[in-house]
């Protein structure tokens, strides 16, 4: 037997038990706190594996209009995205978005020097890494 960490301990708990609520038919209200409550703990990527493991995603899309509320499409989607982005791939996304934003920057406050495309061309396909 191995030794569990109290929080490790309390958050399986939580999503064990708010999975297995899901599982039944419930008012909307308490469905949207119990979404409420997992996007909030799936903010972490390996809790937001756990919540896939425990069979999460396939109870989210198995659910009834009947336990629908407004903004119910936008929890799930931001809880399945918690589950897909790994941190690796988000990292990279916003290193991408950090440097187009350098180049149009640049760009635009600068719109005598980087008239011709070529130039534009060749700063979007440079490292960020490189100015750093």
């Amino acid at each position: 037997m191995y030794f569990i960490c109290p929080f490790v301990f309390i958050v399986l708990l939580c999503y064990r038990c708010i999975v297995s609520l899901m599982n039944i038919p419930v008012e909307s209200e308490c469905l949207h706190a119990a979404l409420r409550l997992i996007l909030r703990l799936t903010r972490n990527h390996q809790n937001a594996m756990l919540f896939a493991e425990l069979g999460g995603p396939r109870i989210l899309l198995t659910l009834t209009q009947s336990s629908s509320f407004p903004g119910f499409i936008s929890l799930a989607s931001l809880i399945f995205r918690h589950i897909i982005e790994e941190p690796s791939s988000l990292r990279y996304c916003m290193e991408k978005v950090k440097h187009l934003s350098v180049v149009i920057l640049l760009v635009f406050s600068f719109p005598h020097v980087f008239r011709n495309i070529y130039v534009i061309f060749f700063l979007t396909q440079l490292k960020l890494e490189n100015f750093e």
